[in-house]
């Protein structure tokens, strides 16, 4: 695993203040919507961009700012041919964002419920990072908010794997 992460070129790479970027949001703007609900209009207002604003970096952005935490300083290395490596192999995703998660304090869960994060596969998109718009009922699906080009694209798909992510305490 450690050659695999290790290997990536680092040109494109994502300059640190492209991620402060993205994880700035100040209590103001968070006050009178959830947290998901201000992160798909953050998407919807934002350009989507293979090295600096792709499915999986949005998604972590999204959980550093309900958690508190820094997006692990070693993505920062992968720009956009890492993010294409990663879209090439679900295998090499799964373990990019299971280390990013893990060391961000998210827990794996069987159980995803809305805030939440996952890899699912997605109609017409293969294995997509996505956070949790609505948790599944007996009745009804989950349905998963992936990034798009200035939207947010909401969809039923099959879960691969699902992370926890619990809201910091104020």
């Amino acid at each position: 695993m450690a050659g695999l992460l290790n290997s990536f070129d680092l040109s494109g790479a994502v300059r640190p203040s492209d991620l402060e970027r993205m994880m700035r949001q100040s209590d103001a703007q968070a006050a009178g919507i959830d947290a998901v609900a201000a992160e798909l209009h953050r998407w919807a207002a934002e350009p989507f961009d293979l090295a600096l604003a792709n499915c999986g970096l949005s998604v972590l952005a999204y959980v550093a700012r309900v958690k508190g935490r820094l997006v692990p300083m070693w993505l920062r290395a992968f720009g956009r041919i890492g993010a294409g490596r990663l879209m090439r192999s679900d295998a090499l995703f799964q373990t990019v964002a299971d280390r990013a998660l893990a060391e961000m304090g998210c827990a794996r869960t069987l159980a995803p419920r809305r805030g939440d994060v996952a890899l699912v596969r997605l109609p017409g998109s293969g294995l997509t990072a996505c956070i949790c718009s609505r948790s599944a009922s007996s009745r009804m699906p989950a349905m998963w908010a992936a990034r798009g080009d200035r939207a947010a694209v909401i969809a039923a798909g099959e879960l691969v794997q699902a992370w926890r992510v619990a809201c910091r305490k104020r």
